[in-house]
Protein backbone atom coordinates (compact mmCIF):
# COMPACT_ATOMS: atom_id res chain seq x y z
CA UNK A 1 0.00 0.00 0.00
CA UNK A 2 1.33 3.49 -0.92
CA UNK A 3 0.00 5.70 1.99
CA UNK A 4 1.63 9.31 1.56
CA UNK A 5 0.59 13.51 2.74
CA UNK A 6 0.80 15.32 -0.18
CA UNK A 7 0.26 19.63 0.88
CA UNK A 8 -2.09 21.65 -1.91
CA UNK A 9 -1.19 24.96 -1.29
CA UNK A 10 -3.64 27.46 -1.99
CA UNK A 11 -4.78 31.02 -0.97
CA UNK A 12 -5.49 29.09 2.43
CA UNK A 13 -4.00 27.11 4.45
CA UNK A 14 -2.44 24.22 3.44
CA UNK A 15 -4.56 21.08 2.55
CA UNK A 16 -3.26 17.64 3.17
CA UNK A 17 -4.03 14.63 0.88
CA UNK A 18 -3.29 11.52 1.45
CA UNK A 19 -3.04 8.53 -1.64
CA UNK A 20 -4.28 5.35 -1.14
CA UNK A 21 -3.10 2.73 -3.67
CA UNK A 22 -2.55 -1.24 -3.37
CA UNK A 23 -3.41 -3.90 -0.56
CA UNK A 24 -3.58 -3.05 2.74
CA UNK A 25 -2.22 -5.55 4.96
CA UNK A 26 -2.13 -4.20 8.44
CA UNK A 27 -4.20 -2.46 10.46
CA UNK A 28 -4.68 1.27 9.68
CA UNK A 29 -6.77 4.30 10.21
CA UNK A 30 -7.80 6.95 8.39
CA UNK A 31 -7.93 10.08 10.49
CA UNK A 32 -9.58 13.33 10.44
CA UNK A 33 -5.92 15.15 10.54
CA UNK A 34 -4.90 13.12 7.45
CA UNK A 35 -8.54 13.37 5.28
CA UNK A 36 -8.94 13.53 2.54
CA UNK A 37 -8.05 10.15 1.50
CA UNK A 38 -7.96 9.66 -2.43
CA UNK A 39 -8.01 6.25 -3.49
CA UNK A 40 -6.04 5.06 -6.89
CA UNK A 41 -7.15 2.10 -8.93
CA UNK A 42 -8.03 -1.12 -6.80
CA UNK A 43 -7.26 -0.64 -3.57
CA UNK A 44 -8.07 -4.27 -1.37
CA UNK A 45 -8.13 -4.95 2.35
CA UNK A 46 -6.29 -8.33 3.12
CA UNK A 47 -4.60 -10.53 5.76
CA UNK A 48 -7.22 -9.78 8.07
CA UNK A 49 -6.55 -6.27 8.35
CA UNK A 50 -9.01 -3.58 10.28
CA UNK A 51 -9.48 -0.48 8.70
CA UNK A 52 -10.86 2.37 11.16
CA UNK A 53 -11.62 5.46 9.09
CA UNK A 54 -12.35 8.22 11.81
CA UNK A 55 -15.81 10.08 11.63
CA UNK A 56 -15.41 13.43 9.24
CA UNK A 57 -12.89 11.93 7.04
CA UNK A 58 -13.66 11.84 3.12
CA UNK A 59 -12.52 9.44 0.82
CA UNK A 60 -12.15 10.73 -2.55
CA UNK A 61 -12.28 8.18 -5.23
CA UNK A 62 -9.70 8.42 -8.65
CA UNK A 63 -11.68 7.90 -12.06
CA UNK A 64 -12.36 4.20 -11.64
CA UNK A 65 -11.01 3.32 -8.80
CA UNK A 66 -12.38 0.64 -6.29
CA UNK A 67 -12.65 -0.61 -2.52
CA UNK A 68 -12.36 -4.49 -1.75
CA UNK A 69 -12.29 -6.17 1.13
CA UNK A 70 -11.12 -8.86 0.68
CA UNK A 71 -10.12 -10.14 4.35
CA UNK A 72 -10.26 -8.67 6.96
CA UNK A 73 -12.83 -5.75 8.57
CA UNK A 74 -14.03 -2.16 8.21
CA UNK A 75 -15.03 0.00 10.73
CA UNK A 76 -16.38 3.35 9.37
CA UNK A 77 -17.96 4.73 12.26
CA UNK A 78 -19.03 8.75 11.52
CA UNK A 79 -22.00 10.55 13.34
CA UNK A 80 -24.40 12.67 12.93
CA UNK A 81 -22.30 15.84 12.96
CA UNK A 82 -19.30 14.35 11.37
CA UNK A 83 -20.72 11.88 8.67
CA UNK A 84 -17.64 9.90 6.63
CA UNK A 85 -17.91 10.84 3.19
CA UNK A 86 -17.08 9.18 0.11
CA UNK A 87 -17.21 10.50 -3.09
CA UNK A 88 -15.93 11.48 -6.41
CA UNK A 89 -12.44 12.66 -6.39
CA UNK A 90 -13.77 14.80 -10.07
CA UNK A 91 -14.48 18.69 -9.70
CA UNK A 92 -17.47 17.95 -11.69
CA UNK A 93 -18.67 14.73 -9.84
CA UNK A 94 -20.96 12.46 -12.50
CA UNK A 95 -22.20 8.87 -11.41
CA UNK A 96 -20.31 6.53 -12.12
CA UNK A 97 -17.01 8.55 -11.63
CA UNK A 98 -15.73 5.74 -9.84
CA UNK A 99 -15.97 1.47 -9.62
CA UNK A 100 -17.76 -0.06 -6.04
CA UNK A 101 -17.11 -0.94 -2.41
CA UNK A 102 -17.18 -4.57 -2.16
CA UNK A 103 -17.69 -7.16 0.83
CA UNK A 104 -16.77 -10.13 -0.11
CA UNK A 105 -16.75 -13.45 1.63
CA UNK A 106 -13.68 -12.35 3.43
CA UNK A 107 -15.52 -10.31 5.59
CA UNK A 108 -15.14 -10.17 9.04
CA UNK A 109 -18.31 -9.57 9.75
CA UNK A 110 -18.54 -9.04 13.27
CA UNK A 111 -16.48 -6.34 13.45
CA UNK A 112 -17.59 -4.90 9.75
CA UNK A 113 -19.56 -1.89 10.42
CA UNK A 114 -20.65 1.17 8.31
CA UNK A 115 -22.47 4.12 10.49
CA UNK A 116 -23.24 7.77 9.12
CA UNK A 117 -21.90 6.88 6.10
CA UNK A 118 -22.39 9.28 2.98
CA UNK A 119 -21.40 7.31 -0.55
CA UNK A 120 -22.24 8.80 -3.41
CA UNK A 121 -21.14 9.28 -7.61
CA UNK A 122 -20.10 5.66 -7.95
CA UNK A 123 -21.40 2.38 -8.75
CA UNK A 124 -22.41 1.47 -5.22
CA UNK A 125 -21.97 -1.05 -2.59
CA UNK A 126 -21.75 -4.91 -3.48
CA UNK A 127 -22.28 -7.41 -0.67
CA UNK A 128 -20.75 -11.20 -1.71
CA UNK A 129 -21.05 -13.49 0.57
CA UNK A 130 -20.66 -11.48 3.37
CA UNK A 131 -22.97 -9.87 6.38
CA UNK A 132 -21.82 -6.07 7.22
CA UNK A 133 -23.72 -4.07 9.64
CA UNK A 134 -24.90 -0.62 7.61
CA UNK A 135 -26.76 1.64 9.66
CA UNK A 136 -28.00 5.43 9.02
CA UNK A 137 -25.91 6.19 5.54
CA UNK A 138 -26.96 7.67 2.50
CA UNK A 139 -26.57 6.41 -1.04
CA UNK A 140 -26.88 8.80 -3.80
CA UNK A 141 -26.46 9.49 -7.14
CA UNK A 142 -24.50 5.60 -8.22
CA UNK A 143 -25.00 4.62 -11.80
CA UNK A 144 -26.50 1.29 -10.58
CA UNK A 145 -28.20 0.03 -7.82
CA UNK A 146 -27.37 2.01 -4.81
CA UNK A 147 -26.57 -1.89 -3.12
CA UNK A 148 -26.59 -5.06 -4.86
CA UNK A 149 -26.19 -8.61 -2.60
CA UNK A 150 -25.92 -12.02 -4.01
CA UNK A 151 -27.98 -14.95 -2.31
CA UNK A 152 -25.68 -15.51 0.44
CA UNK A 153 -25.99 -12.53 2.20
CA UNK A 154 -27.30 -11.29 5.10
CA UNK A 155 -26.88 -7.79 5.90
CA UNK A 156 -28.52 -5.82 8.60
CA UNK A 157 -28.86 -2.39 9.82
CA UNK A 158 -31.81 0.40 9.90
CA UNK A 159 -31.81 4.08 8.94
CA UNK A 160 -30.62 3.88 5.99
CA UNK A 161 -31.64 6.17 2.11
CA UNK A 162 -31.01 5.98 -1.39
CA UNK A 163 -32.13 8.33 -3.91
CA UNK A 164 -31.00 9.81 -7.21
CA UNK A 165 -29.27 6.52 -8.07
CA UNK A 166 -30.08 4.34 -10.84
CA UNK A 167 -31.81 2.03 -8.90
CA UNK A 168 -33.18 3.26 -5.36
CA UNK A 169 -32.56 -0.60 -4.20
CA UNK A 170 -30.95 -3.03 -2.86
CA UNK A 171 -30.33 -5.88 -5.88
CA UNK A 172 -30.95 -9.09 -5.41
CA UNK A 173 -30.19 -11.40 -8.16
CA UNK A 174 -32.50 -14.24 -9.48
CA UNK A 175 -31.86 -18.02 -8.01
CA UNK A 176 -32.45 -20.38 -5.03
CA UNK A 177 -31.24 -19.48 -1.67
CA UNK A 178 -30.08 -22.66 -0.02
CA UNK A 179 -28.57 -21.58 3.11
CA UNK A 180 -30.12 -19.17 6.00
CA UNK A 181 -30.33 -15.75 5.26
CA UNK A 182 -31.49 -11.99 6.60
CA UNK A 183 -32.54 -9.73 4.38
CA UNK A 184 -31.95 -7.35 7.27
CA UNK A 185 -31.48 -3.69 5.81
CA UNK A 186 -34.09 -1.11 6.72
CA UNK A 187 -34.75 2.28 5.05
CA UNK A 188 -33.98 0.84 1.40
CA UNK A 189 -36.29 -1.61 -0.32
CA UNK A 190 -35.09 -5.11 -1.69
CA UNK A 191 -35.50 -5.49 -5.53
CA UNK A 192 -35.64 -8.49 -7.52
CA UNK A 193 -35.44 -7.19 -11.10
CA UNK A 194 -35.71 -10.14 -13.34
CA UNK A 195 -36.44 -13.54 -12.64
CA UNK A 196 -37.92 -15.55 -9.13
CA UNK A 197 -35.99 -16.42 -5.77
CA UNK A 198 -37.01 -19.11 -4.51
CA UNK A 199 -36.50 -20.63 -0.71
CA UNK A 200 -34.72 -24.16 -0.58
CA UNK A 201 -33.83 -26.49 -3.22
CA UNK A 202 -36.81 -27.14 -5.57
CA UNK A 203 -37.23 -31.02 -6.55
CA UNK A 204 -36.32 -29.94 -10.06
CA UNK A 205 -34.59 -26.77 -11.49
CA UNK A 206 -33.19 -25.35 -15.05
CA UNK A 207 -30.86 -22.67 -14.69
CA UNK A 208 -30.64 -20.00 -15.77
CA UNK A 209 -34.31 -18.79 -14.82
CA UNK A 210 -34.06 -16.45 -17.96
CA UNK A 211 -31.42 -16.57 -21.00
CA UNK A 212 -30.82 -13.54 -23.52
CA UNK A 213 -28.99 -15.12 -27.02
CA UNK A 214 -28.20 -13.97 -30.16
CA UNK A 215 -29.58 -16.12 -33.32
CA UNK A 216 -27.00 -18.82 -34.29
CA UNK A 217 -25.70 -19.05 -30.52
CA UNK A 218 -25.26 -22.25 -28.78
CA UNK A 219 -25.83 -22.14 -24.87
CA UNK A 220 -26.34 -24.76 -22.41
CA UNK A 221 -28.52 -25.20 -19.46
CA UNK A 222 -28.74 -26.75 -16.74
CA UNK A 223 -31.18 -29.36 -15.37
CA UNK A 224 -30.54 -30.06 -11.63
CA UNK A 225 -31.54 -32.25 -8.99
CA UNK A 226 -32.49 -31.94 -4.78
CA UNK A 227 -30.97 -34.98 -4.59
CA UNK A 228 -28.49 -37.18 -6.69
CA UNK A 229 -30.26 -39.95 -9.23
CA UNK A 230 -30.41 -43.33 -8.47
CA UNK A 231 -29.90 -46.33 -9.95
CA UNK A 232 -30.42 -46.15 -13.82
CA UNK A 233 -30.24 -42.15 -13.73
CA UNK A 234 -33.25 -40.06 -14.68
CA UNK A 235 -34.44 -39.15 -17.87
CA UNK A 236 -36.02 -35.99 -18.03
CA UNK A 237 -38.62 -34.41 -20.91
CA UNK A 238 -37.42 -31.25 -22.56
CA UNK A 239 -39.64 -29.07 -24.99
CA UNK A 240 -39.41 -26.03 -26.42
CA UNK A 241 -42.62 -23.81 -26.91
CA UNK A 242 -42.07 -22.16 -29.95
CA UNK A 243 -39.05 -24.06 -31.26
CA UNK A 244 -38.61 -21.71 -34.34
CA UNK A 245 -36.85 -19.68 -32.51
CA UNK A 246 -34.83 -22.05 -30.19
CA UNK A 247 -34.76 -25.83 -30.05
CA UNK A 248 -33.49 -28.32 -27.90
CA UNK A 249 -33.39 -32.32 -27.74
CA UNK A 250 -36.32 -33.60 -26.45
CA UNK A 251 -35.02 -35.61 -23.41
CA UNK A 252 -32.05 -35.30 -21.16
CA UNK A 253 -30.55 -38.04 -18.63
CA UNK A 254 -29.28 -37.14 -14.98
CA UNK A 255 -26.67 -39.85 -14.81
CA UNK A 256 -26.85 -42.54 -11.83
CA UNK A 257 -25.44 -40.23 -8.39
CA UNK A 258 -25.01 -36.96 -10.42
CA UNK A 259 -27.29 -33.86 -9.51
CA UNK A 260 -27.33 -32.11 -13.16
CA UNK A 261 -26.83 -32.22 -16.80
CA UNK A 262 -26.46 -29.54 -19.45
CA UNK A 263 -29.07 -29.12 -22.11
CA UNK A 264 -27.86 -27.62 -25.86
CA UNK A 265 -30.36 -24.69 -26.80
CA UNK A 266 -29.66 -23.44 -30.39
CA UNK A 267 -31.21 -20.12 -30.70
CA UNK A 268 -32.66 -20.20 -34.30
CA UNK A 269 -34.87 -17.00 -34.85
CA UNK A 270 -35.60 -13.51 -33.18
CA UNK A 271 -38.26 -13.60 -30.27
CA UNK A 272 -39.64 -15.87 -26.83
CA UNK A 273 -39.68 -19.09 -26.13
CA UNK A 274 -40.03 -21.14 -23.05
CA UNK A 275 -37.70 -24.09 -22.56
CA UNK A 276 -38.91 -26.55 -19.93
CA UNK A 277 -37.76 -29.84 -18.52
CA UNK A 278 -40.64 -32.08 -16.55
CA UNK A 279 -40.90 -35.30 -14.77
CA UNK A 280 -44.14 -37.34 -13.47
CA UNK A 281 -42.65 -37.23 -10.01
CA UNK A 282 -40.37 -33.81 -10.03
CA UNK A 283 -42.70 -31.82 -11.55
CA UNK A 284 -41.43 -28.76 -13.77
CA UNK A 285 -39.03 -26.15 -14.14
CA UNK A 286 -38.78 -23.64 -16.94
CA UNK A 287 -36.17 -21.16 -18.39
CA UNK A 288 -37.82 -18.07 -20.74
CA UNK A 289 -35.54 -17.78 -23.48
CA UNK A 290 -34.89 -14.69 -25.40
CA UNK A 291 -33.33 -14.25 -28.86
CA UNK A 292 -32.42 -11.04 -29.88
CA UNK A 293 -29.90 -9.53 -31.92
CA UNK A 294 -27.64 -7.75 -29.36
CA UNK A 295 -23.58 -8.16 -28.91
CA UNK A 296 -22.27 -10.47 -27.53
CA UNK A 297 -20.42 -10.71 -23.55
CA UNK A 298 -18.20 -13.36 -22.86
CA UNK A 299 -16.78 -14.82 -19.66
CA UNK A 300 -13.57 -16.90 -19.50
CA UNK A 301 -12.41 -19.25 -19.21
CA UNK A 302 -15.96 -20.81 -20.08
CA UNK A 303 -15.39 -24.16 -17.60
CA UNK A 304 -12.90 -23.70 -15.50
CA UNK A 305 -12.01 -26.15 -12.53
CA UNK A 306 -10.65 -24.64 -8.81
CA UNK A 307 -10.27 -25.75 -5.59
CA UNK A 308 -12.00 -25.23 -2.39
CA UNK A 309 -10.79 -22.05 -0.60
CA UNK A 310 -8.63 -20.90 -4.16
CA UNK A 311 -9.47 -17.60 -5.33
CA UNK A 312 -9.24 -18.29 -9.03
CA UNK A 313 -9.35 -15.32 -11.65
CA UNK A 314 -11.86 -14.99 -14.19
CA UNK A 315 -12.81 -12.52 -17.06
CA UNK A 316 -15.55 -10.92 -18.56
CA UNK A 317 -15.27 -9.21 -21.95
CA UNK A 318 -17.40 -6.61 -24.27
CA UNK A 319 -17.26 -6.23 -27.80
CA UNK A 320 -16.87 -2.48 -27.43
CA UNK A 321 -15.60 -0.27 -24.81
CA UNK A 322 -18.17 0.34 -21.49
CA UNK A 323 -19.83 3.99 -22.30
CA UNK A 324 -19.08 6.62 -19.74
CA UNK A 325 -20.29 5.73 -16.02
CA UNK A 326 -19.21 2.14 -17.08
CA UNK A 327 -20.85 -0.37 -17.12
CA UNK A 328 -22.92 -2.74 -14.85
CA UNK A 329 -22.88 -6.48 -15.42
CA UNK A 330 -24.91 -8.66 -12.79
CA UNK A 331 -23.43 -12.21 -12.36
CA UNK A 332 -25.97 -14.93 -11.35
CA UNK A 333 -24.33 -17.82 -9.68
CA UNK A 334 -27.10 -20.25 -9.54
CA UNK A 335 -25.47 -22.02 -6.27
CA UNK A 336 -23.62 -19.77 -4.13
CA UNK A 337 -23.19 -22.80 -1.41
CA UNK A 338 -20.66 -24.27 -4.04
CA UNK A 339 -18.73 -21.17 -5.06
CA UNK A 340 -18.67 -17.56 -4.40
CA UNK A 341 -18.89 -14.58 -6.76
CA UNK A 342 -19.65 -11.24 -6.98
CA UNK A 343 -23.34 -10.05 -7.82
CA UNK A 344 -21.91 -7.93 -9.85
CA UNK A 345 -18.67 -6.49 -11.77
CA UNK A 346 -18.00 -2.86 -13.13
CA UNK A 347 -16.54 -2.36 -16.98
CA UNK A 348 -14.78 0.82 -15.95
CA UNK A 349 -15.51 3.37 -19.17
CA UNK A 350 -13.46 3.23 -22.43
CA UNK A 351 -12.52 -0.60 -20.93
CA UNK A 352 -14.18 -3.94 -22.70
CA UNK A 353 -13.11 -6.43 -19.68
CA UNK A 354 -12.82 -6.20 -16.12
CA UNK A 355 -11.57 -9.29 -14.27
CA UNK A 356 -12.94 -10.82 -11.19
CA UNK A 357 -11.95 -13.75 -8.69
CA UNK A 358 -14.57 -17.20 -7.58
CA UNK A 359 -13.79 -19.17 -4.69
CA UNK A 360 -14.75 -22.59 -4.74
CA UNK A 361 -16.56 -23.18 -0.92
CA UNK A 362 -17.41 -26.70 -1.51
CA UNK A 363 -16.97 -29.68 -4.01
CA UNK A 364 -19.37 -29.42 -6.60
CA UNK A 365 -21.00 -26.77 -9.67
CA UNK A 366 -22.16 -24.47 -9.88
CA UNK A 367 -23.13 -21.63 -13.21
CA UNK A 368 -22.70 -18.31 -13.43
CA UNK A 369 -24.72 -15.89 -16.03
CA UNK A 370 -23.23 -12.67 -16.61
CA UNK A 371 -26.18 -10.15 -18.03
CA UNK A 372 -26.65 -6.80 -18.98
CA UNK A 373 -28.69 -4.26 -20.58
CA UNK A 374 -27.83 -4.26 -24.32
CA UNK A 375 -25.73 -7.16 -24.24
CA UNK A 376 -26.62 -11.37 -24.82
CA UNK A 377 -25.70 -13.26 -21.89
CA UNK A 378 -22.55 -15.05 -21.13
CA UNK A 379 -22.37 -18.24 -19.49
CA UNK A 380 -19.48 -20.19 -17.14
CA UNK A 381 -19.47 -23.45 -15.77
CA UNK A 382 -17.44 -23.53 -12.43
CA UNK A 383 -16.61 -27.22 -11.16
CA UNK A 384 -15.07 -27.20 -7.83
CA UNK A 385 -12.93 -29.80 -6.79
CA UNK A 386 -11.22 -29.88 -3.53
CA UNK A 387 -7.40 -31.21 -3.66
CA UNK A 388 -7.65 -33.36 -7.64
CA UNK A 389 -5.90 -33.30 -10.64
CA UNK A 390 -7.28 -31.22 -13.47
CA UNK A 391 -7.12 -32.31 -17.31
CA UNK A 392 -8.35 -30.80 -20.24
CA UNK A 393 -12.06 -32.90 -21.32
CA UNK A 394 -10.70 -33.74 -24.12
CA UNK A 395 -7.32 -34.35 -25.95
CA UNK A 396 -6.88 -34.34 -29.62
CA UNK A 397 -3.86 -35.63 -31.53
CA UNK A 398 -2.96 -35.90 -35.51
CA UNK A 399 -2.04 -40.01 -36.82
CA UNK A 400 1.87 -40.37 -35.68
CA UNK A 401 2.08 -36.48 -34.33
CA UNK A 402 2.02 -35.07 -30.41
CA UNK A 403 0.48 -32.67 -28.72
CA UNK A 404 0.92 -30.83 -25.63
CA UNK A 405 -1.87 -31.15 -22.55
CA UNK A 406 -1.69 -29.06 -19.24
CA UNK A 407 -1.85 -31.28 -16.12
CA UNK A 408 -3.41 -28.68 -13.22
CA UNK A 409 -3.66 -29.66 -9.47
CA UNK A 410 -6.49 -27.25 -7.57
CA UNK A 411 -4.07 -27.29 -4.87
CA UNK A 412 0.11 -26.24 -4.83
CA UNK A 413 1.68 -29.34 -5.13
CA UNK A 414 3.44 -29.65 -1.74
CA UNK A 415 7.03 -29.83 -0.29
CA UNK A 416 9.34 -32.21 -2.81
CA UNK A 417 7.09 -31.87 -5.83
CA UNK A 418 3.89 -34.14 -6.41
CA UNK A 419 4.42 -37.70 -8.54
CA UNK A 420 1.72 -38.13 -10.93
CA UNK A 421 1.26 -41.38 -12.77
CA UNK A 422 -0.42 -41.37 -16.18
CA UNK A 423 -1.75 -44.06 -19.01
CA UNK A 424 -4.24 -44.41 -21.54
CA UNK A 425 -6.33 -47.28 -22.08
CA UNK A 426 -5.52 -47.70 -25.76
CA UNK A 427 -1.07 -47.57 -26.46
CA UNK A 428 -1.79 -48.62 -29.87
CA UNK A 429 -3.90 -45.78 -30.31
CA UNK A 430 -2.20 -42.92 -28.22
CA UNK A 431 0.51 -43.04 -25.80
CA UNK A 432 1.63 -40.52 -22.28
CA UNK A 433 4.77 -40.53 -20.47
CA UNK A 434 4.53 -42.91 -17.73
CA UNK A 435 4.31 -40.11 -14.81
CA UNK A 436 5.50 -36.81 -14.53
CA UNK A 437 6.44 -34.28 -11.78
CA UNK A 438 5.10 -31.33 -10.73
CA UNK A 439 7.21 -28.82 -8.59
CA UNK A 440 6.78 -27.97 -5.15
CA UNK A 441 4.57 -24.98 -4.63
CA UNK A 442 3.51 -25.38 -8.37
CA UNK A 443 -0.01 -25.83 -9.91
CA UNK A 444 0.53 -26.47 -13.78
CA UNK A 445 3.16 -28.89 -15.62
CA UNK A 446 2.36 -29.99 -19.55
CA UNK A 447 2.66 -33.62 -20.72
CA UNK A 448 2.79 -35.22 -24.22
CA UNK A 449 0.44 -36.99 -25.43
CA UNK A 450 1.86 -39.35 -28.90
CA UNK A 451 -0.73 -40.36 -31.50
CA UNK A 452 -0.49 -43.39 -33.57
CA UNK A 453 -3.55 -44.71 -35.04
CA UNK A 454 -6.88 -43.16 -35.86
CA UNK A 455 -9.39 -43.84 -33.05
CA UNK A 456 -10.34 -43.14 -29.39
CA UNK A 457 -8.56 -43.96 -25.84
CA UNK A 458 -8.74 -42.56 -22.35
CA UNK A 459 -6.00 -40.45 -20.15
CA UNK A 460 -6.01 -41.27 -16.87
CA UNK A 461 -4.21 -39.43 -13.82
CA UNK A 462 -3.38 -40.38 -10.20
CA UNK A 463 -1.67 -39.29 -7.61
CA UNK A 464 -1.46 -40.08 -3.74
CA UNK A 465 -3.53 -37.81 -2.03
CA UNK A 466 -5.29 -36.02 -4.89
CA UNK A 467 -8.54 -36.90 -6.70
CA UNK A 468 -7.60 -38.95 -10.39
CA UNK A 469 -8.30 -36.82 -13.03
CA UNK A 470 -9.37 -38.68 -16.85
CA UNK A 471 -9.67 -37.47 -20.65
CA UNK A 472 -11.31 -38.68 -23.88
CA UNK A 473 -8.60 -38.84 -26.18
CA UNK A 474 -9.25 -38.58 -30.33
CA UNK A 475 -6.39 -39.39 -32.69
CA UNK A 476 -7.44 -38.06 -35.88
CA UNK A 477 -6.45 -34.96 -37.94
CA UNK A 478 -8.78 -31.84 -37.34
CA UNK A 479 -8.46 -28.07 -38.44
CA UNK A 480 -10.05 -24.75 -37.28
CA UNK A 481 -12.17 -22.98 -40.09
CA UNK A 482 -14.20 -20.05 -40.69
CA UNK A 483 -17.14 -18.88 -42.70
CA UNK A 484 -16.76 -17.26 -44.89
CA UNK A 485 -13.55 -18.43 -45.52
CA UNK A 486 -10.05 -16.35 -46.49
CA UNK A 487 -9.10 -12.77 -45.26
CA UNK A 488 -10.96 -9.80 -44.27
CA UNK A 489 -10.85 -6.50 -45.62
CA UNK A 490 -12.66 -3.39 -43.42
CA UNK A 491 -12.72 -0.39 -42.29
CA UNK A 492 -11.98 1.65 -39.14
CA UNK A 493 -14.42 1.46 -36.39
CA UNK A 494 -16.50 -1.33 -38.53
CA UNK A 495 -17.23 -5.18 -37.33
CA UNK A 496 -17.49 -8.09 -38.67
CA UNK A 497 -18.40 -11.41 -38.02
CA UNK A 498 -16.92 -15.02 -38.51
CA UNK A 499 -18.68 -18.68 -37.84
CA UNK A 500 -15.91 -20.74 -36.66
CA UNK A 501 -16.15 -24.29 -37.29
CA UNK A 502 -14.18 -27.93 -37.32
CA UNK A 503 -13.42 -29.99 -39.77
CA UNK A 504 -14.50 -32.86 -38.24
CA UNK A 505 -17.39 -33.20 -35.20
CA UNK A 506 -15.33 -32.48 -31.58
CA UNK A 507 -15.07 -35.13 -29.89
CA UNK A 508 -16.02 -36.40 -26.26
CA UNK A 509 -15.76 -33.11 -23.99
CA UNK A 510 -16.32 -30.66 -26.88
CA UNK A 511 -13.05 -28.37 -27.82
CA UNK A 512 -12.19 -25.23 -26.29
CA UNK A 513 -10.29 -22.81 -29.53
CA UNK A 514 -8.27 -19.83 -28.26
CA UNK A 515 -9.00 -16.33 -29.74
CA UNK A 516 -6.18 -13.95 -30.57
CA UNK A 517 -5.12 -10.49 -32.30
CA UNK A 518 -1.59 -10.44 -33.49
CA UNK A 519 -2.13 -6.42 -32.91
CA UNK A 520 -5.33 -5.29 -31.14
CA UNK A 521 -4.44 -1.81 -31.76
CA UNK A 522 -5.16 -2.63 -35.89
CA UNK A 523 -8.09 -4.96 -35.14
CA UNK A 524 -9.68 -6.63 -31.77
CA UNK A 525 -11.21 -10.05 -31.47
CA UNK A 526 -14.36 -11.22 -29.34
CA UNK A 527 -14.47 -13.70 -27.72
CA UNK A 528 -11.11 -14.66 -26.61
CA UNK A 529 -12.18 -18.30 -26.17
CA UNK A 530 -15.03 -20.52 -28.22
CA UNK A 531 -16.33 -23.77 -27.61
CA UNK A 532 -17.63 -26.19 -29.57
CA UNK A 533 -19.67 -28.82 -27.43
CA UNK A 534 -19.27 -32.39 -27.88
CA UNK A 535 -20.58 -34.00 -31.64
CA UNK A 536 -20.79 -30.43 -33.11
CA UNK A 537 -18.87 -28.61 -35.73
CA UNK A 538 -20.03 -24.80 -35.21
CA UNK A 539 -18.86 -22.81 -32.07
CA UNK A 540 -21.64 -21.70 -29.94
CA UNK A 541 -21.16 -18.30 -30.54
CA UNK A 542 -19.13 -16.23 -33.44
CA UNK A 543 -16.30 -14.39 -33.44
CA UNK A 544 -16.17 -9.94 -34.06
CA UNK A 545 -13.24 -8.77 -35.90
CA UNK A 546 -13.49 -4.67 -35.07
CA UNK A 547 -11.49 -2.35 -37.12
CA UNK A 548 -9.15 -0.08 -34.50
CA UNK A 549 -6.44 1.74 -36.40
CA UNK A 550 -5.42 1.48 -40.31
CA UNK A 551 -2.60 -1.24 -40.91
CA UNK A 552 -2.44 -5.23 -40.46
CA UNK A 553 -3.19 -8.03 -37.86
CA UNK A 554 -3.68 -11.06 -37.87
CA UNK A 555 -6.27 -13.17 -36.09
CA UNK A 556 -5.40 -16.87 -34.83
CA UNK A 557 -7.63 -19.27 -33.65
CA UNK A 558 -5.90 -22.66 -32.03
CA UNK A 559 -6.57 -25.68 -29.77
CA UNK A 560 -3.86 -28.12 -28.70
CA UNK A 561 -3.71 -30.95 -31.34
CA UNK A 562 -5.76 -28.91 -33.50
CA UNK A 563 -4.96 -27.14 -37.00
CA UNK A 564 -4.96 -23.72 -36.29
CA UNK A 565 -6.57 -21.38 -38.81
CA UNK A 566 -5.24 -17.83 -39.31
CA UNK A 567 -7.26 -14.91 -41.05
CA UNK A 568 -5.23 -11.75 -42.10
CA UNK A 569 -7.08 -8.74 -41.77
CA UNK A 570 -6.55 -5.75 -43.82
CA UNK A 571 -8.36 -2.25 -42.09
CA UNK A 572 -8.57 0.93 -44.19
CA UNK A 573 -9.24 4.19 -42.81
CA UNK A 574 -13.14 5.24 -43.08
CA UNK A 575 -13.91 6.49 -46.63
CA UNK A 576 -14.45 10.12 -46.55
CA UNK A 577 -16.64 11.91 -49.57
CA UNK A 578 -15.03 14.51 -51.67
CA UNK A 579 -16.74 17.34 -53.04
CA UNK A 580 -15.17 19.45 -56.03
CA UNK A 581 -16.23 22.73 -57.75
CA UNK A 582 -16.02 23.69 -61.06
CA UNK A 583 -16.87 27.20 -63.03
CA UNK A 584 -19.44 26.67 -66.34
CA UNK A 585 -18.62 27.82 -69.40
CA UNK A 586 -21.85 27.86 -70.70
Amino acid sequence: MLLAVTLMAGTGNALATTPVTGTITGNTTWTTQNSPYDLQGDVVLDNGALLTVQPGVTVRMAANASFTLKRGALQAQGNAQAPITITSANANPAPGDWGQWRFTSGTDNARTLLEHVVMEYGAGVAIDNASPVIRNSEFRFHSSAAISIDLASSPIGAGNSAHDNAVNAIAVPAGTIRSQVIWGLVGIPYLVQQGIVQVGQAPLALEPSRLRMSPGVVALLQAGLAQPAGAGGIVLDVSSSVPSVASTASRVTIAQDQRSADIEVQANALGQTKITVSHAQLGTAETIVEVLQLPAMSLVPGKPTIGVNRPTPLMLSLPNPAPDGGLTVQLVNTDSTIASAPSSVLVAAGQQSVSFEVTGLVDGQTRLSARAEGYADALATVTVRGKALVLPTSVVVAPGGSTQVALEVTEPAPAGGLTVVLSTQQTSTATVPASVTIPAGQSKTVLNVQGHALGTTSLAASASGYQSASASVLVDAIAIQTEPNGNLTTNVELSRSLRVLLSKAAPQGGVTIAVSSSDPEIASVTPSELTVLDGQIYATTPITIKGISAGQASITLSAPGLLEKSVTVNVQEQGALKLSTYANSG
